[in-house]
């Protein structure tokens, strides 16, 4: 199954990895005042265990899991894993513990095996919130996607994306694919099944939420190194060698968006200001620390 890795004895970087995401979720949601009791919650591409949308319905959340290649349960890793996540999570578990005791995730978790480019089993305006991590580098339609994320969202909807920008063929030279002719990696991304990431920076992904979505806030947290970027720079050709060198050096980061509620806004085009707002966010970044 592609993308899915189930680790037998119980990896401890795994369940490491699945306490920081899921008190990562938490944590930005509780900032932002986004509440979980009887939220209706999709989550996009969540991997092998499905530990932070559990705790999400232990908060008193319905939540929906979708991936093309959806994990199925498996009794010779999840039952273990859970176990171990359990004896190290201090906060809210009853789904936690219903899907060990019943081994499976039934009446738990809502689980629908389709790309996120059609999600018809998803009512229109019926999800208050999305979420996804590493994800939508790896879809093959965005546009699509976004269509569909639009669709399912009800106005005021909050979504929020973790993005990696990176050249997925080796993150130590995070910029590399930019080297590559567009057409050229764009025909190896339709062969490969995008497993290589995506050429778009962040703020064009942001761009193309913005006929839909309010761009509430973007929040880089993934940087090319100074020296690299200095070597890098004066190869790059085509679009990217237009680029600012503080925007290519963004290689990954955060959207959150929240559903507008105008048809007449989302005809109007947002993508001026969202370059503006890049551009502000940029000089801060660059700004020196005191």
């Amino acid at each position: 199954m592609p993308n899915t890795v189930f680790y037998s004895p119980i990896n401890e970087n795994a369940v490491d990895y699945a306490l920081s995401i899921t008190r990562n979720y938490l944590g930005q949601l509780k900032q932002r005042a986004v509440g979980l009791e009887r939220a209706s919650v999709l989550e996009i591409g969540p991997g092998a265990e499905f530990a932070a949308a559990l705790v999400m319905a232990s908060h008193g959340a319905t939540v929906t899991l979708a991936d093309r290649f959806l994990a199925p349960w498996d009794d010779n890793f999840h039952p273990g894993f859970y176990r171990v996540f359990l004896e190290r999570w201090d906060g809210p578990r009853a789904a936690l513990e219903t899907v060990v005791a019943q081994g499976s995730y039934d009446n738990v978790l809502r689980l629908l095996p389709m790309s996120a480019e059609s999600l018809a089993p998803i009512a229109d305006g019926s999800t208050d919130l999305v979420l996804s991590n590493a994800v939508l580098e790896h879809v093959q339609d965005l546009p699509r996607v976004v269509r569909e994320m639009a669709r399912i969202s009800r106005p005021g909807g909050v979504q929020a994306h973790q993005v990696d920008c990176r050249d997925h063929r080796n993150f130590s030279r995070p910029l590399d694919h930019l080297l590559v002719a567009e057409a050229e990696f764009e025909a190896e991304r339709n062969l490969n099944g995008c497993i290589h990431g995506t050429q778009m920076r962040l703020q064009e992904i942001a761009e193309c939420f913005a006929p839909y979505f309010w761009i509430d806030e973007m929040e880089p947290n993934c940087f090319a190194e100074v020296g690299y970027l200095d070597e890098l720079a004066p190869r790059l050709k085509g679009r990217f060698a237009k680029f600012p060198r503080q925007s290519l050096r963004v290689t990954g980061g955060r959207l959150w968006l929240s559903r507008k509620s105008s048809e007449a806004t989302i005809r109007n085009s947002h993508i001026p200001a969202v370059k503006s707002r890049w551009r502000q966010l940029l000089r801060r970044l660059s700004e020196p620390r005191r």
